[in-house]
């Protein structure tokens, strides 16, 4: 279980005391905590901690307590001039979602087609991540969360003029530090950097709409997801003597089939509604209706473990 950790954080200007951290949080949630307190940038900053105080170098993953920070800490906050060695590289900004009705056309019996499949993930708050990850290399591997966590946290700050507050819900440097922690759900604005990332067309197909939402049409090969109100799973064709999860983006067939995978699980009531469905806190067994009520409970109390009811 994790114990809380609060720190006292001494820049030129001022001492803050940070208390929205514990014994599971990283080095990157600290930092997006300072870079919120001083207004500095990411690659201005430079970290201290210890007597006498000695710079953090550890990797912005690594766990605060493997850094040898304690609860009670004093962290000293410096202002590198002109920038430290590392800066979140610049990318294109993403692309604008776009949806796809099911004016697909539909697969004929005699084309020869492979089935689509599911290949379900785990239901740990990652799934979009390891979902991703498994199309890109066939295998799940719970490392890809984190790796996405924070190309995504980087490009957040890389780029405030088009990530900002208004679209973020919340300051950039705050969404930052929210991502990287493990129980953080990914969604629109993970995906539309992640298809640049890895210059991949991400198509989603949303198993209660039957429609598709597509990121980064401008990418020559696509990956699939299907989508069920509350967990995403990766899509893929089953060939031997491994499925094929990576497609070209001109193939609409591989879109119809999954499309029609879609609607055989909508049929089979596959899916959740978000605004209605009921749930429980698994932490404190307090009743919950739809997903912003899920959602303001958890910022509230902490408590993430949800079941539905």
């Amino acid at each position: 279980m994790a114990t809380s950790i609060t720190l006292k954080c001494r820049s030129k200007s001022a001492i803050h005391s940070i208390k929205d951290l514990n014994t599971h949080s990283t080095l990157f949630e600290l930092k997006g905590f300072i870079l919120s307190l001083t207004g500095l940038e990411y690659n201005e900053l430079s970290l201290k901690s210890g007597y006498p105080p000695t710079c953090i170098t550890n990797s912005d993953e690594t766990l605060l307590t493997d850094c040898g920070i304690r609860n009670g800490d004093l962290i000293i906050v410096e202002e590198l001039k002109g920038g430290s060695s590392f800066s979140p590289k610049k990318r294109p900004a993403a692309t604008c979602i776009s949806s796809l009705q099911t004016s697909i056309k539909k697969p004929t019996m005699n084309q020869g087609n492979l089935s689509v499949k599911r290949k379900i993930v785990p239901a740990n708050n990652s799934c979009l991540f390891t979902s991703i990850g498994f199309c890109l290399h066939r295998k799940i591997d719970q490392a890809d969360a984190r790796i996405m966590r924070r190309i995504v946290a980087e490009e957040v700050l890389s780029d405030p003029e088009k990530f900002t507050e208004a679209l973020l819900g919340r300051p950039p440097q705050e969404y930052a530090a929210w991502i990287m922690k493990p129980e953080s759900w990914g969604g629109g604005i993970e995906l539309s950097i992640l298809c640049k990332q890895y210059s991949m067309e991400i198509d989603v197909i949303d198993i209660k709409n039957t429609r598709i939402e597509k990121f980064g049409e401008e990418h020559s090969n696509r990956i699939l997801l299907l989508y069920d109100g509350i967990h995403y799973d990766a899509l893929f064709e089953e060939d031997s003597p491994k499925p094929r999860t990576i497609f070209p983006s001109a193939n609409d067939d591989i879109l119809a089939r999954a499309l029609a995978l879609a609607e055989k699980e909508n049929a089979n009531r596959q899916f959740t509604d978000t605004k209605n469905f009921k749930l429980k806190c698994l932490n404190c067994s307090r009743g919950l209706n739809g997903a912003l009520d899920a959602k303001e409970h958890a910022e509230l109390t902490g408590h993430v473990n949800f079941g539905e009811t």
